[in-house]
Parts: structure tokens; C-alpha cells; sequence
């Protein structure tokens, strides 16, 4: 709880904290859960070769707080046994947005936005692609539908979304390939994330949905 209320209170001038207005309408809430109080929780299938081994995370939205362009973004909260971690997600109609939490609590420049770590863009359908607004330029392929077994259920409405790095710009130590499988109207029913700078970075693993709850 420490390390949460310090995330919270060192956000910069650039970045701040915005109430949450009650009857706000979820205009992408059958596709993109991201509510205040939206809890998923997974578990790690294990594969040593990403690192570190953890038995659970819990992604929560704690909270929402308002960005240097003036928009309202939520504040997603992951638990691991042995840390946490924090983005900042922005939803549209056609778009959501998630922010690298960590460098927005310091930002370079008060009114720089925060980076992007991850997009989606609605409808999601096969062959789709695109480029992250992010310095490694890293771009994300939607894959065929499918279906996702994992302890929380069957999902027969999902699709895989594939991080390609053939047309980043190479930056030493740094690698990132993650593969999502987002469900529509669930959120993530499954990821692979592998991530390295300068060491593996928290969270790399084989994650599987084990439970879910909406507010």
C-alpha cells in the first residue's frame, strides 16, 4: 500500500490526479473493460527461459488521473508476489491506449505525454496492423480469430495480437516480443510477455486468466 500512495503522490505537475465522475457513460464498455474497480486475475504457466517465476498477478483499476494533453486515463495496478507495476490506460470508440506508468511519474519535460507501451484499435480483424508511438516503433499484427482455453473459461471470440520488431529501431539491451490474446468484452484472456533491459524485466512469462470481475 506504500509503494501504491507513493506512485500516486510523486506524479509530476504535468500529471494530475482527476475525480472520477459518477454516471460517466462506458461508450467502449462491450469491448474494453476499464472501469474503476475491473479486476482480472492470472496465472503463471511457467517457462524459465523469461526469467523470473511468479505464481499469480492481479490487474486491478485503482483509480484514474488526467494526462498533459488533458485527457482522463485510468490507473491499471499489477501485483506480483514480488512487486508491482503500473500503466495508464486510455479508451475511445476505436482506441485504447496503454501508457508506460513509470516513465509518466517522471517525465523529461512536465508536459510531455507519457509513452506507449501497447494499443488496440476496434474493430479488431485478421491482418490488421499497426505502429506504436514509441521509440522502437514496434508494431502489432492481429491474428485470426480463435478460441483461448484457460482456467477462467473457454473463449471462442478471441484474437491474438503479435508484437513484431522487424521494423523497430534497435537500441542495446533492450528486447521486447509479447504475444495478447484479448477476448472482447473479457480483456486479456492470455499473454506472453518476454521483455529484457539489461535484465528480465518483472512480469515475463506465460500468463493465463484464472478469474475476472467487473464493477
Amino acid at each position: 500500500m506504500r509503494c501504491l500512495i507513493s506512485v500516486i503522490l510523486t506524479l509530476s505537475a504535468g500529471i494530475s490526479l482527476a475525480p472520477v465522475v459518477p454516471g460517466t457513460p462506458r461508450r467502449v464498455r462491450d469491448i474494453f473493460p476499464n472501469h474503476v474497480g475491473d479486476r482480472w486475475t492470472y496465472a503463471n504457466a511457467g517457462r524459465k527461459e523469461f526469467g523470473d517465476q511468479v505464481n499469480w498477478l492481479i490487474v486491478e483499476v485503482i483509480g484514474s488521473l488526467r494526462l498533459p494533453n488533458g485527457k482522463i486515463a485510468n490507473i491499471w495496478l499489477y501485483k506480483f508476489p514480488r512487486g508491482t507495476d503500473t500503466t495508464y490506460v486510455l479508451s475511445s470508440g476505436t482506441k485504447a491506449t496503454v501508457y508506460f506508468g513509470n516513465i509518466a511519474t517522471h517525465p523529461r519535460d512536465p508536459g510531455e505525454m507519457p509513452m506507449e507501451k501497447w494499443s488496440y484499435h476496434f474493430p479488431l480483424s485478421a491482418s490488421d496492423f499497426w505502429v506504436l508511438d514509441y521509440p522502437h516503433g514496434d508494431t502489432v499484427k492481429v491474428q485470426p480469430r480463435q478460441e483461448v482455453l484457460v482456467p477462467a473459461g473457454r473463449f471462442s471470440n478471441s484474437y491474438l495480437l503479435v508484437n513484431y520488431t522487424d521494423q523497430s529501431v534497435e537500441i542495446r539491451n533492450f528486447r521486447k516480443v509479447d504475444s495478447v490474446w484479448f477476448t472482447p468484452g473479457i480483456g486479456v484472456t492470455r499473454f506472453v510477455q518476454n521483455e529484457f533491459n539489461v535484465r528480465p524485466a518483472l512480469g515475463n512469462g506465460n500468463w493465463e486468466l484464472l478469474n475476472y470481475q467487473f464493477k
